[in-house]
């Protein structure tokens, strides 16, 4: 175990006293956890006793005791003029925060900037810039860069930063031949490989073509782009002879120039060949054409997505014969989900009824929908798929009597939809009254609603019964609210949770997904 994980672990125990102890033997993850929870605690006095600048700074800033933090910056913490210049920024202080940029502080010029542009103070922004906040620049040419200010960029064309949103607005506005001059200079001046990209999108944008074929001789990423420019202009012939070479883009691109211009003798013959992407298209031309016939045998075949596209067809012209056929003949076929479809698009319940039987979820959630008391019985007798279809058709439409009825089956899902759906109509007397009367799942809603409206008292008592789940909401309610010092006390009286929740807010895990960020 690293120093990092025993300091945590002695806060997931609660055991504080013996953080405090590690961090006076000079262990710095502890020191840094234990000024942490000073913090959290409020605990002036004893973050001063320690002379734990830093975290005293963090203290008063969250205070907003201005003057104080900035005396501690001053005599004992000068790492600290970030937190500083946050609570300036956090004051509206911008005098104060441009002083403090001037003085060299990063922070500070970045509050300046974003000061400024949210209250539109273009002009004092420019003044800024001019004067050497490179946040204030770069906002600058952002805000020049939005309101397509060409001239205004040129001026700061010195910047990097400001001369790339330039070539961005002279291509914007079919400039080219300046947005490609500035571009070639930068390519002349890093050679990256980034800055040819660019350069090669600006080509196909402006239409260079013979300059485009000549850098796609040894520039993979121009022969992309001289790709994307003959699609662009309908040029099937180029993409031909680019896509038999094998390239990929080419080939799709091809393939998408002859399904809009309609082209079904030479998409057949790359179809024959093999090409997937051609028996798509040849598909979807068929059916823009209306050439049922041919889809049909390529149905027969499962050619591609032949089999979806000619049911979807037989829908849109009522040629409900043929879909029960062909679903009767394999239940599998697309034309069943059709079938439903069009039967549930024009009421035929009895029908639906039939096929939900066989067990097809469509048609199930089709009568769950329509008639839902034909499946009362199904649902009574525990076929899982009924009643998953039913507690989705009556959650869509907050039908809470129904919901109600279908949980006093016993389905323990269903109670639970009930339950929640309880909660988010706002019916939290029949929700209280079933946590009280020990129902199933009825408590776990009851104080998920506590902890929504940060109901402290109801949930401690709660907490102090032994229920689990209001102890692990209680501490994150708490904390939510700054009482920190309310869940020290808590973890250090034997609540597991408060401890874990206030190892988790101290020391986070390494991770990026949020989700594992919100409770430990």
């Amino acid at each position: 175990m690293n120093g990092r994980e025993r300091a945590k672990a002695l806060i997931t125990e609660g055991k504080f006293e013996e953080l405090r102890q590690l961090a006076d033997e000079g262990d710095k993850h502890a020191r840094l956890m234990y000024g942490d929870l000073l913090v959290l605690c409020g605990d002036e006095a004893a973050l001063q006793a320690r002379e734990a600048w830093y975290h005293l700074v963090s203290l008063l800033a969250r205070q907003g005791r201005t003057e104080e933090v900035r005396a501690l910056v001053g005599t004992h913490c000068p790492n600290a003029v970030p937190a500083l210049a946050h609570l300036l920024a956090r004051q509206g202080r911008l005098d104060e925060l441009a002083e403090l940029r001037v003085a060299g502080s990063y922070e500070a010029g970045r509050h300046v900037a974003d000061i400024l542009v949210a209250q539109g103070r273009i002009d004092e922004l420019r003044q800024h810039a001019d004067a050497g906040n490179r946040s204030a620049l770069t906002a600058l040419a952002r805000v020049l860069a939005d309101r397509e200010d060409i001239d205004g960029l040129r001026a700061l064309a010195h910047d990097s930063f400001a001369e790339e949103q330039l070539i961005e607005v002279l291509a914007k506005a079919k400039r080219y031949p300046e947005a490609i001059a500035l571009r070639r200079a930068r390519t002349g001046q890093r050679r990256a490989r980034m800055e040819e990209h660019k350069l090669n999108e600006l080509l196909r944008r402006a239409g260079h073509e013979q300059e485009l074929r000549e850098r796609a001789q040894t520039d993979e990423n121009a022969l992309d782009h001289l790709v994307r420019f003959y699609a662009w202009t309908g040029r099937a012939d180029e993409l031909r002879t680019i896509a038999e070479t094998g390239h990929q883009e080419a080939m799709r691109r091809l393939f998408e120039l002859l399904e809009e211009h309609e082209n079904v003798d030479e998409l057949r013959k790359y179809a024959d060949e093999g090409h997937r992407s051609a028996v798509y298209a040849l598909v979807n031309v068929y059916r823009k054409q209306e050439r049922i016939d041919e889809i049909r045998a390529m149905a027969s075949a499962n050619i591609a997505d032949s089999r979806y596209q000619l049911a979807e067809i037989l829908r849109e012209r009522d040629e409900v014969d043929e879909l029960r056929a062909r679903a009767a003949a394999d239940a599998s076929d697309p034309a069943f989900r059709e079938l439903v479809g069009w039967l549930s698009d024009h009421g035929q319940v009895d029908e639906l009824e039939v096929l939900s039987r066989t067990g097809d979820s469509w048609a199930v959630a089709a009568v769950a929908r329509l008639a839902p008391e034909r499946l009362w019985a199904r649902a009574e007798a525990g076929d899982a798929d009924v009643l998953w279809q039913l507690r989705r058709a009556f959650s869509d439409r907050n039908d809470v009597d129904e919901l109600r009825r279908l949980a006093a089956i016993g389905d323990e899902q269903a109670q639970g939809d009930f339950l929640g759906k309880l909660s988010q109509l706002g019916l939290v007397d029949e929700l209280k009254a079933r946590a009280d009367a020990d129902e199933p799942h009825a408590m776990t809603y009851w104080i998920e609603h506590l902890a929504k409206q940060e109901r402290v008292d109801e949930l401690r008592a709660l907490a102090d019964e032994g229920q689990a789940l209001a102890s692990i909401r209680l501490a994150e309610v708490l904390g939510e609210q700054g009482r920190f010092a309310e869940v020290v006390a808590r973890a250090e009286a034997g609540d597991r949770h408060a401890a874990r929740r206030l190892a988790f807010v101290i020391a986070p895990p390494f991770n990026d997904n949020p989700e594992d960020r919100v409770r430990p």
